[in-house]
């Protein structure tokens, strides 16, 4: 793929919430090209009652996010029988809060596009905080990554973004999210340590 060229559409299952689970708060969505490397912080976050979405990639991510920014909700009550729209709503926009929703995404990713195969992003963490920015998000960031620590100082530039290394430090993140808090100093700023 060259610079500018549209992806392959996803396959919307890949994309939307599973049938018959629907979105709720709170709610964490997890970008991470290695879900094996954070299990226990996903088991921990879903034990406190938080539902987590995990993607593995950034085009998987933002697709998700366009796709999920208005949900069409269907009323089983109207006159029309079954599936007339009743209501639209922004479910992602309406909860757009500390205290419903948050972020966490790792910094570099491996990144699999049709037809030119995998590669390392080394922009994958900035790429996404800039994208939900961009669409006007205030819900936090946390950029959760390893090696790649001392280049995530852009998280610096944006509100309600932080970068850590320390699972403790993301997980009061997640404990916050659960307990609706709307804190959004404590873990933000550049390489923050728990």
């Amino acid at each position: 793929m060259t610079t500018g060229e549209k992806p392959a559409a996803l396959d919307a299952s890949l994309i939307q919430a599973v049938p018959g689970h629907e979105l709720r708060t709170p709610l964490l969505v997890w970008i991470d090209d290695g879900p094996e490397n954070i299990a226990y912080e996903v088991a921990e976050a879903r034990r406190m009652g938080i539902y987590v979405i995990e993607m593995t990639s950034t085009a998987m991510a933002k697709a998700w996010v366009d796709a999920n920014l208005c949900k069409f909700i269907f009323s089983f009550n109207s006159p029309l029988k079954y599936s007339t729209l009743a209501n639209r709503t922004a479910f992602l926009r309406n909860n757009d809060h500390p205290s419903r929703l948050r972020f966490i995404s790792d910094n570099v990713r491996l990144e699999t596009t049709p037809g030119a195969g995998t590669y390392l992003n080394p922009t994958a963490g900035e790429c996404f905080l800039r994208y939900l920015r961009g669409r006007f998000f205030i819900s936090p960031v946390l950029i959760y990554t390893g090696w790649s620590i001392d280049s995530t100082r852009y998280v610096e530039s944006y509100d309600a973004a932080g970068s850590t290394t320390g699972p403790r430090v993301t997980l009061e993140y997640i404990a916050n999210l659960a307990a609706g808090k709307d804190d959004v100093t404590k873990w933000r700023g550049f390489d923050v340590l728990g």
